[in-house]
Formats: C-alpha cells, structure tokens, sequence
C-alpha cells in the first residue's frame, strides 16, 4: 500500500534471475516451512509515480515461543535513485 492509498498485488509468475538462491512468489508459496529461512524477490508492476512511501504487509508470520500470528510492515521511501529501505516491524 503506497501513501496514496493505492493497493497492488505482486505478480506471481514473473521470473527474475538474480542467484540460484532466489526465488519467486509462486514457487516460493509450495517451499515454506517451519524455520525455514528463503530468500525471494517479487515484483510490483505499474506503482503510482506520485507515491512517496509504500508499506509491504507480509503475513502467515507464527511467532515460535507465543504461538501467535505476526505480520511483518516493510516500508521503503522513494529516493532519486530509487526505493530504499526504512523500516521493518512485526504488527499483531
């Protein structure tokens, strides 16, 4: 969700080729178990060029010794170069 109030969905299928390490959404949903760490890139297509801020929301986080559902915020600012990082936090 950017600051705009705009919402996207990733695009699932979309290959990008960075390591063999890496995967995509789609391949990553059938290879997640518990503590298991994987390393993925997804792709958002067409992000509104006005947008200043945009939140990543991950959910499906179980935090192990409370057994409780987490969801992770992602947030990066944009900047002349491009999108960096700000800050991550999980949200309950």
């Amino acid at each position: 969700m950017t600051d705009t109030g705009k919402q996207y969905a990733p695009t699932p299928t979309r290959k990008v080729t960075l390591s063999e390490e890496m995967a995509s959404l789609a391949n990553l949903e059938n290879h997640l178990f518990p503590s298991v760490t994987r390393k993925a890139v997804v792709v958002f297509e067409k992000i509104d060029s006005a947008a200043k801020v945009i939140h990543f929301y991950v959910g499906g986080l179980v935090d192990v010794p409370e057994r409780e559902m987490k969801y992770l915020r992602i947030t990066y600012k944009r900047a002349p170069s491009g999108w960096i990082w700000e800050d991550a936090g999980a949200l309950e």
